[in-house]
């Protein structure tokens, strides 16, 4: 029977505690944008803003522009050093293939807000199931979009905790009506891995594959069939 080849990844949003991730399954002959649409969709961006890939943490002061290698497919890649390529051009095996040390990468989305996610490649798994990506686990809700980066983030936690709005031009009412029923904790595995999982008809069971359930929303791998696991 057929061998198919999947990379298992975390995906962390860099900055904020307690952790915000999602962990999810990509078929190894995905792209950096199917890596791209994957975050978005796992962590429930709504894709507005242009992205890129790195090796090196752009969290830090000066972010490392020279270690760009994939762009948003609207963005230009002459604008950055060390000429970077189109994310649908570079094929995840470039860089976690397994014969190859890359297990983290960073993903900066909306270069305003900036939002530095780190991108770990946890293992590298064989299944006879042939499927796109698989929602495994997560925790927390990652922030509303066009909040105003970290600062914003917080100022949307303070309202959770007081019921008062932190900008003095709107009423609480106006800013819960802005927040839309958006809450911080709210994270439901089951819901998720529903709009998740391609192809949409996908009734493939995690268990199936050796994965079982363990609380606060995590799924462990349990099979012996792992080919990579840092």
């Amino acid at each position: 029977m057929a061998q198919h080849k999947y990379y298992e990844f975390t995906v962390t949003l860099v900055g904020i505690e307690p952790k915000i991730f999602r962990r999810f399954i990509l078929n190894k002959n995905s792209n950096f944008n199917h890596l791209h649409s994957a975050i978005q969709d796992a962590c429930g961006w709504e894709n507005r803003h242009l992205f890129s890939f790195s090796f090196e943490n752009p969290y830090k002061e000066r972010p490392p522009r020279e270690s760009v290698f994939a762009v948003s497919g609207w963005d230009e890649p002459e604008d950055y050093f060390g000429s970077p390529e189109f994310a649908r051009d570079v094929r995840m095996g470039t860089c976690f293939d397994d014969k190859l040390s890359t297990p983290t990468v960073y993903y900066l989305y909306d270069f305003g807000d900036a939002w530095v996610h780190e991108v770990t490649h946890v293992a590298t798994h064989v299944f006879e199931e042939k499927f796109k990506r698989l929602l495994l686990g997560g925790e927390r809700r990652f922030p509303k979009e066009d909040c105003g980066s970290l600062g914003g983030y917080q100022r949307i936690l303070e309202f959770f905790q007081t019921g008062k709005s932190p900008d003095s031009g709107i009423s609480a009412r106006e800013f819960s009506a802005w927040l839309d029923g958006w809450k911080p904790e709210d994270f439901n595995l089951s819901k998720e891995a529903k709009k998740f999982n391609l192809p949409k008809s996908l009734q493939l069971d995690p268990k199936k594959l050796g994965f079982s359930n363990l609380p606060d929303n995590v799924i462990e791998f349990k099979k012996t069939e792992t080919l990579k696991n840092k």
